[in-house]
């Protein structure tokens, strides 16, 4: 499996002119950008998943998180957040 590194993705995908502007995002919108995002972006691109891929896997996840959540109780609460 081949793909970007992840220095290619931090310079392709984060230049510094948005990485320095520190009040356009919130907080976990920081974290989530500068943090986990290449991180998952690198493992998407290894797998060979195309970006619309990951978006309908994500949107199913958080529709599955919904359901979950709605038969409440701590288990389900467990599996929402794991799903989310």
């Amino acid at each position: 499996m081949s793909g970007p590194t992840l220095a290619e993705l931090r310079a392709g995908g984060q230049p510094s002119a948005v990485i320095d502007r520190l009040n356009d995002e919130h907080w976990a919108g920081r974290l989530y950008m500068r943090r986990f995002s290449p991180w998952a972006t690198w493992v998407f691109a290894r797998l060979g998943w195309s970006p619309n891929a990951v978006t309908v896997a994500f949107i199913v996840c958080g529709v599955a998180a919904g359901v979950v959540v709605a038969f409440g109780g701590v288990w389900s609460a467990i599996a929402g957040a794991i799903l989310i």
